[in-house]
């Protein structure tokens, strides 16, 4: 049960879709061929509340109901309340997202309490499954993680690196001008440190490149525009020392690191909880201020072997962690314990 099936999605549900007959819904007019089922269902909402209207008929011919797992969804009370019979998985970040990663939590008792009438629930990251063992109380058997994942070639490239890159669209949260103030920086104190490509577009980009000229960056800031060919990514990360985003940390990490270049970023930057896949010093950064940021920045730049510790290891977790077969094994998981339950 879902407002609209993301194309990066299509994948995981194609791979459950070899194991069970799975039917998914959207708002949306759908014409493509999967291995799934897709519904079109009426979906009503606002800022505060969102109403998908499908018929308790609809919902009992399903032996597994996975619902997104948002507060916001006025019939999921009502689900999990009075329609008991019904085995529905909830699926979702299982915290706050909008204004940092778990910054404010004041809904948690409330997400607690439909944690422990669902009969199992699906997390984005083994942080939040940690957190509603510790705070919320929950049966940890009933709780499972599906790594946020795209499906995307793993390659580790041992060209020799050049540059940093940014990938990513310029929006306010994103902070694109104070990013190039923390680059202007970072090159005063090494004029020697390699140079960054950004690539994207969005309403700040014109600034982006106003503030690129007041600071006499042109010659290390290079603005290359939205590029979403994937082969025409996978060049550029070939020689890409690191990716770096101070303020957001979304699935960018997972496309980063599927081609072994370490993620840069603050401890608290805005996530998904896709952050939660750096390591910090192991397979990326999670620097603690700006200024950290900026150290590591150069440290990067000049220790070869740190360079390469990262890379391999960012591959690696990606590899392991962050395919296709584990975000779908998850999902299996958290199904075959509900219907067993």
């Amino acid at each position: 049960m879902q407002e609209v099936i993301p194309d990066y999605r299509i994948p995981v549900f194609n791979r459950l879709a070899e194991k069970f007959d799975l039917t998914i819904t959207t708002k949306e007019e759908w014409k493509k061929s999967e291995q799934f089922n897709v519904v079109t269902i009426n979906f009503y909402g606002n800022k505060l509340f969102h109403f998908p209207i499908t018929s308790n008929i609809f919902l009992k011919q399903f032996d597994v109901i996975i619902y997104s797992f948002n507060i916001r969804y006025l019939p999921l009370l009502y689900l999990l309340l009075i329609r008991r019979s019904l085995k529905i998985i909830l699926w979702g970040i299982g915290v706050t997202s909008e204004n940092g990663f778990d910054v404010h939590n004041k809904f948690d008792k409330i997400r607690y309490f439909y944690a422990n009438l669902a009969r199992s629930v699906v997390f984005y990251s083994e942080y939040s499954r940690k957190k509603y063992i510790k705070e919320g109380h929950i049966n940890p058997q009933k709780l499972f993680v599906a790594h946020n994942t795209l499906s995307l070639s793993s390659e580790l490239y041992t060209d020799d690196k050049e540059y940093f890159v940014f990938v990513g669209s310029f929006k306010k949260y994103k902070r694109v001008d104070r990013f190039i103030e923390l680059l202007n920086q970072a090159y005063i104190i090494n004029p020697t440190l390699s140079k960054i490509l950004m690539i994207g577009d969005g309403e700040y980009f014109a600034e982006a490149k106003q503030h690129i000229y007041n600071f006499e960056l042109s010659d290390k800031i290079q603005l290359l525009g939205a590029i979403n060919d994937e082969m025409a990514l996978q060049e550029i990360y070939r020689k890409s020392i690191a990716s770096i985003s101070p303020y957001q940390a979304g699935l960018s990490v997972l496309q980063s690191m599927a081609k072994g270049v370490p993620f840069v970023t603050l401890y608290d930057s805005i996530t998904g909880g896709e952050r939660y896949n750096i390591i910090h010093l192991e397979n990326g950064i999670l620097a603690e201020s700006e200024e950290d940021l900026v150290k590591h920045l150069i440290r990067l730049d000049n220790e070869k072997e740190f360079q390469l510790k990262l890379s391999h290891n960012a591959y690696n977790y990606f590899k392991n962690k962050c395919s296709i077969d584990n975000m779908a094994a998850g999902f299996e998981g958290a199904i075959k314990y509900t219907l067993n339950g």
